[in-house]
């Protein structure tokens, strides 16, 4: 007995953890490494940002820069190469099948609307089949309920991740969400839904993705706009200091097809690195693909 007392060990307590307690855990990493995010589908933005299960990441861009655009076709690139399907909520692009058309033609590569200037358009034959093809890959939220709030949205992603398997969600954007403050300041209720949001997603093991709007937007020398911070939210510091990555999508001449992404912040050196990059942008089907240095600037 009094062996058993001299040489008991503590109970452990919940929520408290030692360093020897993940000993295997801290082995495994020393052995294999951190594993890297899923790759986005191009390789020039790979290496600045990858997509891993249990983060959040922040989109900003001034008005019509293509954040819906970019997100939709990171979402197209996740299902074909890694078969992950998603909750998306976006009311900007309601009624869904509207959302849909947009989707089909990143899948299909080929407009979808009748349209003079295009010279192929998607056949009618093959969109059942499409439909069928993406039908388990995408779930939208369009909640029933009056009031849109985070709570809500998060409700119905939580039931198609045990539905469906989903790995991504989509708020998009942030401002059509219904915040209900109760007495707390905007930096209050922000840091409060963030933080349950991050905490949303690395408890579900999905990654998500909310797109928010910058509160002021600031001209260069030149006059254009330039590439908007996380700072320029509306609320300022909290989506920075929140966010696992941010990402700006900026189209600095709307003339040109070329669309610039500020990778602004990463968490963990093993998803990628602040910098930038440039993809092309095909506005007939909303598809985005990669530079060749070949290619000039213009082309």
């Amino acid at each position: 007995l009094c062996q058993l007392i001299e040489n008991a060990s503590p109970y452990p307590v919940e929520g408290l953890l030692s360093p020897c307690d993940l000993s295997e855990e801290v082995l495994q990493l020393y052995d294999c490494g951190e594993n890297r995010g899923v790759s986005t589908g191009w390789t020039t933005l790979d290496p600045y940002y990858t997509v891993k299960l249990g983060e959040l990441t922040v989109i900003t861009g001034i008005p019509g820069s293509g954040k819906s655009a970019f997100v939709d076709a990171l979402m197209v690139n996740l299902m074909e190469s890694s078969g992950w399907g998603f909750a998306v909520f976006s009311p900007e692009n309601w009624p869904v099948e509207r959302h849909l058309q947009g989707i089909m033609e990143k899948v299909q590569r080929k407009p979808f609307a009748k349209n003079g200037r295009f010279t192929s358009r998607m056949e009618r034959e093959i969109i059942g089949g499409l439909l069928e093809f993406i039908n388990d890959s995408f779930q939208f939220i369009v909640p029933a309920e009056n009031l849109l709030t985070v709570e809500t949205i998060l409700e119905k992603a939580r039931a198609a991740i045990f539905r469906h398997g989903i790995k991504g969600v989509v708020i998009d954007p942030w401002n059509e969400v219904d915040h209900l403050f109760e007495g707390k300041t905007e930096a209050q209720y922000l840091s409060e839904k963030l933080t349950k949001v991050r905490r949303f997603a690395r408890m579900n093991a999905v990654h998500v993705w909310i797109v928010a709007h910058p509160k002021n937007l600031m001209k260069d020398d030149r006059g254009g706009y330039r590439p908007p911070t996380m700072y320029e939210i509306s609320g300022g510091a909290h989506w920075r200091n929140k966010a696992d990555n941010g990402l700006c999508i900026h189209r600095p001449d709307f003339t040109v097809d070329e669309t610039e992404i500020y990778v602004q912040k990463i968490r963990f050196r093993e998803v990628g690195r602040v910098g930038k990059v440039r993809l092309r942008y095909c506005c007939d089907t909303g598809t985005y693909r990669d530079i060749l240095e070949s290619e000039s600037p213009d082309r």
